[in-house]
């Protein structure tokens, strides 16, 4: 097996990979984010219904508000089993650059997990609210069966992000923008989804569903509300730090990443809500943009100083601003001490994760995961 020195750890160069058709890929992996960026604005429309519609309720599991994002499951399942014409087409041999899973080869081996577990989320669901009846109140986002539905879109969304991953040659470690579109659409992607599942926490929107939900218009002196406020922040930027660092890891990131994930991220999460908290957008697209210039500034610097920068830079930019836009636009006047604090603690975290992303894998580990010098489950 051969490395490839990266700064933090030795990428393993998959041979059977790099020698495939490399546009192939990175247009296979390009489609595939696509449709599965269908199935998140599926999921972030339903969401919205939830929330402001239906006021918080689960409400028919048939319903139209569905439709995108089963139509989005649909096209995915179509996109990712039409990869594998050599399974139905004995004249078709497999291409060098797909997985190999047992005795047989897959273009995206955890996609075809995840429909698996879509589809058994899905007919769970239906049976749950058949025989138990609707979820309230945060059990309607991490009900049991949902928690399975999450789990199976994940690994559809990450699968163009696991191809690139074991593709060096087609996504270079220092490659461009549109060169990396493909992995860096599925991080953003996938940090999308962890925010919705995580939606009562985020400070993007005002999520009503509890007593706690209401940021705006208020004096927080109350000790539970301070409470739920900087685990918000923390979590928030753990979610919006830590896929990037994970991205780190295998590349440079170009100018723009950051601020993509910021804002989209963010902007997603305030549209749950009909766009109540949209000012607070400016508070992560302006983290990003900071991060991206300290990026591009320390360029020349080691991979594991650029993952502290990230993880630094990000809170204590951020969230005085989205404190100063609280109490500028929506009156909610949290104390200086209390959100400078909250920042510090979220930039603290932050370091150790990312200390803890950029700990070199010893050579040898690298060969657990790969068999005959091609990736294996």
């Amino acid at each position: 097996m051969e490395t490839r020195e990266t700064g933090v750890i030795a990428a393993p160069v998959d041979t059977a990979r790099v020698t495939g058709p490399g546009p192939t890929i990175w247009r296979d992996d390009l489609i595939a984010v696509l449709l599965s960026a269908t199935v998140i604005g599926g999921l972030l429309l339903d969401g919205w219904n939830h929330l402001v519609l239906q006021k918080g309720k689960l409400g028919s599991f048939f319903t139209p508000w569905h439709g995108l994002l089963y139509a989005g499951f649909t096209a995915n399942a179509i996109w990712v089993i039409s990869r594998n014409k050599h399974l139905w087409k004995k004249d078709v041999k497999p291409d060098p650059h797909l997985y190999k899973v047992g005795n047989y080869h897959f273009r995206y081996p955890f996609a075809m997990l995840g429909l698996v577990l879509v589809f058994t989320g899905m007919m769970g669901d239906l049976v749950w609210h058949t025989v138990l009846g609707e979820e309230t109140d945060v059990a309607r986002v991490i009900a049991p069966f949902h928690i399975i539905l999450f789990f199976g879109a994940s690994l559809l969304i990450a699968a163009p992000l696991r191809s690139a991953w074991y593709a060096p040659e087609e996504y270079p470690r220092n490659g461009t923008f549109v060169r990396l579109l493909p992995p860096l659409l599925s991080v953003l992607l996938l940090t999308v989804a962890a925010s919705f599942l995580l939606q009562w926490m985020s400070p993007f929107m005002e999520w009503s569903a509890t007593p706690l939900g209401s940021l705006t218009g208020i004096v927080p002196d109350n000790e539970g509300l301070q409470t739920a406020m900087a685990s918000r922040v923390v979590l928030a930027d753990i979610l919006l730090v830590g896929p990037l660092l994970l991205a780190m890891r295998r590349w440079t990131l170009p100018p723009g990443s950051a601020t993509l994930v910021f804002t989209v991220v963010a902007l997603c999460m305030a549209g749950l809500t009909s766009f109540h908290l949209l000012a607070t957008v400016f508070a992560a697209a302006a983290g990003g943009v900071a991060v991206d210039l300290m990026l591009w500034w320390g360029r020349r610097l080691s991979t594991s100083v650029q993952m502290f920068l990230l993880a630094g830079v990000t809170p204590v930019v951020i969230w005085p601003i989205y404190f100063v836009i609280l109490a500028e636009h929506y009156g909610a006047n949290w104390p200086v001490d209390f959100y400078l604090g909250v920042a510090s603690l979220a930039a603290l975290v932050g370091l150790v994760v990312a200390f803890l992303a950029g700990l070199p894998i010893p050579e040898e580990a690298d060969t657990l995961h790969l068999a005959g010098g091609r990736p294996v489950l």
